[in-house]
């Protein structure tokens, strides 16, 4: 019952202006003999009456009229292809889904069937649930009496908060009012109605040593598949090309367009409006998205093996048949502009943002996702981009990883991405002349009331890019991460966790960038920074010790032997090799690294990435303070 007026809030989400950026409805047990409804919307902070009332109206409409036919055979089918895929991973199921379901059962005593009885028994009785049944037990759990309204919001200046009464008043307005009942407004049309012509794959190479497949088809579509069995049922898919925004030479059209793949791709495909889609493919499991960067423009996507069609249908769509949905666009904005003024208001968002635009030196397209942002966003020119942007499919790679069946999806590849348009455009991305800064920079951002600092340093520097420097980088920010962790937490007791993380990129320079952060009382900002100092001095001096390299090359083994079964890791790092030229026979020789890495090794990368000449360190305080000292 929950999900049935979930789907519905979902759909009133992404129609135009809507009144919230996210809602849905669930129930809790509060105690082992109390349940509970509950009904959550997030919304912008000058709509929480508008927010509430579409909630509440949805909430009583559901419990006056219920809920219609073809709602709840939808909803019998997503629970029955939910079920079926955990029975057919039910020798691959991951240790903490069953650890959850064992301690549900030791708390509440409740059932534990396992997933073959489990899927039999609602196999037998979900046909003879009855949709009158459904709508008494939402009768039931939507009631007028023990209803509890909570309001939260920052706390500024800004936000007129609504009062008991007008709360009180919107649910006695909605009761007082004759409700018409929900139109669930289907398709029995098919997802694809145009004609294709299909291509033909002119070229097939294999590398046994990685297990992939690779096609080059008629219309120029590059394609490489590894078959798996990681999973039972589950495919991943990736798609690349070279472009993207940075293609686009004027900044106000940047700002045009700079949340095209994002708007157009909630704007479902074809015929299919988004919502008209999610109703079309239920009990699929199948979903595709757009995605438009600064270098590259593709696709991400996947679900289960049986609906593997389905995916391709998707992706063939998403070139040929985008849609431009008004409705969607301006949902897109609401949920953004959420997100905006949420960021605005965060300490920590404040702080990232301050920490981007410095390390992209004020680059006008290195702005912090504002209000302004969404103003400036057009939905034609985005349309128009996108469609630009994947107009010609010859220059893609595909990536497709998990478990396949070759002989049927061979012709269905050739049929759906052989058909894509191609118009033999070669074009590679721009380098639009965004650098890190060199020297050390220091910033204070204060913001928030509460008693917290943050501090972030980010060191910066050229990289020589390889595989084995990537790793070595990588291994010496892990053992960077233990020593920390030694001495701010478990020594000095100043901070729950610290962070090292280090990327290395090769487009469109080579340059590497190591993040390192804590979070603490403003008053120790100082102290622990003098100790994170102080670690790294003695890393560059001394080396790991034999007990931390130990343990980052056990920690590195582990880690590998987990992600060597996962099909996203395999599509990532075949993606990763295909974006920057390099070779994917190094996803086999990382054992290799862990096993050659040496203290000394460590020691000189420390003398060579943890060099602060070229850094940017910016430091949290509430607005109370300065540097740790209170302002008066």
């Amino acid at each position: 019952m929950t999900s049935l007026l979930s789907e519905r809030l979902e759909e009133l989400r992404s129609k135009s202006n809507p009144p919230f950026a996210f809602a849905w409805g669930n129930k809790f047990s509060m105690a082992p003999t109390k349940d509970f409804f509950s009904l959550t919307t997030l919304g912008p902070e000058d709509k929480v009456l508008t927010s509430f009332e579409a909630i509440a109206t949805e909430a009583e409409r559901a419990r006056v009229h219920g809920f219609t036919a073809t709602e709840f055979d939808r909803q019998k089918k997503e629970l029955m292809r939910s079920l079926e895929r955990q029975f057919e991973e039910r020798d691959k199921t991951e240790s903490n889904r069953l650890v959850w379901q064992y301690v549900g059962h030791a708390l509440d005593q409740g059932f534990l069937p396992g997933i073959e009885e489990q899927l039999g028994l609602t196999q037998r009785l979900l046909p003879s649930i009855r949709l009158d049944e459904i709508n008494r037990l939402a009768a039931d759990m939507i009631t007028r009496e023990n209803r509890v309204i909570t309001v939260q919001a920052p706390m500024n200046n800004k936000v007129t908060m609504p009062t008991a009464d007008e709360l009180i008043a919107v649910l006695q307005r909605i009761e007082s009012e004759s409700l018409v009942a929900y139109r669930d407004d289907v398709s029995d049309g098919p997802l694809m109605n145009a004609a294709m012509t299909p291509g033909t794959v002119v070229k097939e190479s294999q590398n046994d040593k990685l297990g992939l497949v690779e096609w080059k088809l008629s219309n120029g579509v590059r394609v490489i598949v590894k078959p798996t069995t990681f999973k039972n049922d589950e495919i991943v898919m990736r798609a690349y090309s070279p472009g993207g925004t940075s293609l686009i030479s004027d900044d106000a059209m940047y700002d045009a367009v700079s949340g095209a793949s994002g708007a157009i791709g909630q704007s479902g495909v074809g015929e299919f409006s988004q919502t008209a889609l999610v109703k079309k493919l239920a009990g699929k499991v199948a979903f595709v998205s757009p995605n438009i960067g600064t270098l590259n423009e593709g696709l991400y996507g996947g679900g289960s093996s049986r609906d593997i069609e389905t995916v391709l249908q998707l992706t063939n769509m998403f070139f040929t048949a985008p849609r431009a949905d008004t409705g969607s666009f301006q949902a897109y904005k609401t949920l953004m502009s959420t997100f905006a003024k949420n960021r605005g208001a965060s300490p920590e968002g404040r702080m990232q943002d301050t920490i981007g635009v410095t390390l992209a030196q004020y680059h006008p397209r290195s702005k912090p996702f504002s209000q302004a942002t969404l103003d400036a966003m057009d939905l034609k020119k985005s349309y128009d981009f996108y469609r630009d942007r994947f107009s010609d499919a010859g220059d893609f790679t595909f990536v497709f990883v998990g478990n396949l069946d070759m002989n049927t999806f061979k012709p269905m590849v050739e049929e759906y991405l052989g058909s894509l348009p191609s118009k033999g455009r070669v074009e590679n991305w721009r380098d639009i002349g965004v650098r890190y800064p060199t020297g050390k920079i220091e910033k204070s951002v204060s913001a928030g009331v509460e008693p917290k600092s943050s501090v972030r340093t980010v060191i910066t520097g050229r990289f020589d890019w390889s595989d084995r420097n990537r790793h070595l980088l990588a291994s010496t920010a892990g053992v960077l991460r233990i020593m920390l962790r030694e001495i701010l937490r478990e020594e000095l007791g100043g901070t729950y966790g610290v962070m090292v993380n280090a990327n290395a990129m090769h487009q469109p320079v080579d340059a590497y960038r190591i993040d390192i952060g804590f979070g603490c009382a403003p008053e120790r900002v100082a102290e622990l920074s003098k100790a994170m100092h102080a670690t790294l001095d003695s890393l560059k001096r001394f080396g790991p010790s034999e007990s931390n390299l130990t343990k980052i090359k056990e920690s590195q083994r582990r880690d590998r032997e987990t992600k060597l079964k996962e099909n996203n890791y395999w599509a990532d790092q075949i993606e990763m090799a295909v974006r920057n030229g390099d070779d994917p026979m190094a996803i086999l020789e990382e054992d290799e690294m862990t096993d050659e890495l040496t203290a000394a090794a460590i020691k000189e990368a420390a003398n060579k990435y943890f060099d602060l000449t070229n850094s940017v360190r910016v430091v949290l305080y509430p607005e109370t303070t300065v540097a740790g000292e209170k302002v008066n």
